[in-house]
């Protein structure tokens, strides 16, 4: 049995992959539809990948679509929460 996944302890959920942007300080974890993880502990991770992270963009993914969850961002000095919230779709008219 060939397993997809690996479920990282310190995070709490299973992870697809772990990115970071060291030129913009973004750190992008893709985790899986069935489990959410410990943000205090992903800030952390982030942090020791490089203390100066500004910004957490984290993502699931569902039957090999990535949909975007939620967004942390540093402001002044604090860790703030951005839910992504899904747009409705513009209709395009055909003539």
């Amino acid at each position: 049995m060939l397993l997809d996944r690996t479920y990282d302890d310190f995070l709490g959920c299973s992870v697809k992959k772990i990115k970071f942007d060291h030129t913009n300080l973004i750190g992008l974890l893709i985790t899986y539809d069935d489990g959410c993880p410990d943000i205090s502990n992903c800030i952390e991770r982030f942090k020791a990948i490089d203390p100066h992270v500004r910004k957490i963009i984290i993502r699931t993914s569902c039957n090999e679509l990535i949909k975007p969850l939620m967004v942390y961002r540093l402001v002044d000095g604090d860790w703030r929460t951005f839910e992504y919230k899904q747009r409705p779709r513009k209709h395009r008219q055909t003539h």
